[in-house]
């Protein structure tokens, strides 16, 4: 699993997390293991997590892997702290993208550019306006995130362009931050809740 190590300088969000992954079958990474850790849900409700966090990274460099870490913080309306998406009112704040997606790719957390890999079943499905809890922080779904080319480029893959079709409909969700408690935090192992869903559709075209 991507979960940061237990000792030294823990809540730190510039610290990366140790991460040790084996193969399984010769081509996909053991980093994912099933189940749903228990978590404070930020908005004090009391429903039943629909899934967890599997890894958080920070993005610092264009075109470069994010950081794994054991813990990011988030800022209300601007982001996670020390990301380079972090902006005021942006609608890109933050990248959740289901880990299914990248065991079916052979892909590793943060290998689509995305800070938060989650294991929740219907993320894709999920209207623009949806609120998610994770940790102490509440995030608002924006919209899906479309592929790019530069993707497959930036992993080396041999056909970029097939990459990006085969990312269409699974690159994940684009979300801004809504709330925190406490410091923010968001731990790999925190639940995920789907606190509210929006009936607005974001358009695909």
């Amino acid at each position: 699993m991507p979960a940061g190590s237990s000792t030294g300088r823990q809540d730190d969000p510039k610290r990366p997390c140790s991460r040790s992954p084996t193969r399984l079958d010769g081509s996909l990474i053991a980093w994912y293991e099933p189940g749903v850790a228990e978590s404070a849900d930020p908005s004090g409700s009391a429903s039943s997590p629909a899934g967890r966090v599997i890894s958080v990274q920070v993005s610092e460099i264009p075109h470069r892997p994010p950081t794994p870490q054991s813990v990011v913080r988030v800022i209300p309306d601007v982001g996670i702290h020390g990301d380079r998406h972090q902006r005021p009112g942006s609608p890109r704040q933050v990248l959740l993208v289901d880990a299914e997606v990248l065991r079916n790719l052979g892909l590793r957390p943060g290998d689509l550019r995305e800070q938060i890999t989650v294991e929740l079943p219907g993320l894709m499905d999920l209207p623009a306006g949806t609120r998610l809890g994770l940790g102490e922080a509440v995030l608002e779904v924006t919209g899906p995130c479309r592929p790019c080319t530069h993707i497959g480029e930036d992993l080396g893959d041999a056909d970029p362009e097939g990459l990006r079709i085969r990312l269409e409909g699974r690159r994940g969700v684009l979300a801004s931050v809504s709330s925190a408690t406490g410091e923010g935090r968001i731990r790999p192992g925190d639940a995920v809740r789907v606190l509210e869903e929006s009936g607005i559709r974001e358009p695909t075209a």
